[in-house]
């Protein structure tokens, strides 16, 4: 019984929170951005739709959640990319984002990605991702609930070599706002970057630090991750954040004698502080990347 009361404690929290800024003065909105994907490192394309695709077929997969009594705070996404040529792919994306049992978001995408070969080893990808969202409010209290679409357009450029990476996204382009009840959202424009560049440990072990920027309105977002990876199929990743706190990861992949690839993603959150924007709560993270088809070569 106390865990159900801390659940909708919780939950109500929530909505003063939204009535409080839309009352204290007029015309104020919530602002929202994408769900921050802490397998980014492993799973670029989910973050930037210029994130080089390197095989015929590929689909990325990732479920993130609190624990406890805030494990209706979660969100799924879901990628899948197709390569007409070399050089050329298109792709579908689909997030789904509930902050309680009240609040939910969700978003479509298509998406599309050009491959330059500057070199033999150096490949520049442009790529756009558009689409739509929509915000949902179930009926509680005051309100009776609502729904609102709007249009979402997010691109992106990625420079890779043999060991260097480095990328940049522009996400929510339009500033779209959103009104399903008498609260107003809006999708403020923001920015990732990051660069990563792989170390040869030995022939088999590689290390990989990645430096990551989310550039928002609501706080900026700056993570240390390091990946270490053995014979390019498992390993471990500790990533660093003082908003979000120590991420540990740990990957398996299974590849067969054709080239295709399965790996699983596993997360665990541990908070390093307690402030007014995020909750000090324990969290995990799963993700799946399957490459099936020909790899690049």
């Amino acid at each position: 019984m106390f865990k159900l009361n801390l659940k909708y404690s919780f939950q109500i929290a929530l909505i003063a929170v939204l009535a409080f800024g839309f009352f204290s003065a007029e015309g104020q909105t919530s602002s929202y951005d994408l769900p921050l994907t802490q397998t980014a490192p492993l799973q670029r394309t989910l973050v930037n739709p210029a994130a080089q695709v390197k095989s015929t077929l590929e689909f990325k997969g990732n479920y993130h959640a609190f624990l406890g009594s805030f494990s209706d705070v979660n969100h799924t996404l879901l990628l899948i990319n197709y390569k007409l040529k070399e050089s050329r792919a298109i792709g579908g994306y689909f997030a789904n984002e509930k902050t309680s049992d009240f609040f939910s978001r969700t978003r479509l995408y298509l998406s599309y990605q050009e491959q330059i070969e500057l070199s033999k080893n150096t490949i520049l990808s442009a790529g756009i991702k558009i689409g739509a969202v929509n915000f949902v409010m179930e009926p509680v209290g005051f309100t009776t609930g609502g729904s609102d679409w709007g249009a979402d357009l997010s691109a992106g450029l990625e420079l890779a070599t043999t060991n260097f990476t480095l990328g940049v996204a522009a996400h929510q382009l339009p500033n779209t706002i959103l009104q399903p009840i008498l609260f107003e959202f809006e999708l403020n424009r923001f920015f990732d970057l990051y660069s990563s560049y792989v170390i040869t440990l030995t022939p088999k072990i590689t290390y990989e630090p990645e430096i990551r920027v989310r550039l928002n309105t609501l706080n900026d977002i700056y993570m240390i991750s390091n990946v270490i990876s053995y014979d390019e199929k498992h390993g471990v990743n500790v990533s660093l954040s003082m908003t979000e706190g120590m991420i540990f990861q740990g990957f398996i992949t299974y590849k067969t004698n054709n080239g295709h690839m399965s790996r699983f993603i596993c997360s665990f959150f541990q908070p390093l502080q307690v402030s007014l924007k995020k909750l000090n709560a324990q969290q995990f993270e799963m993700g799946l990347n399957i490459d099936l088809g020909n790899p690049s070569k």
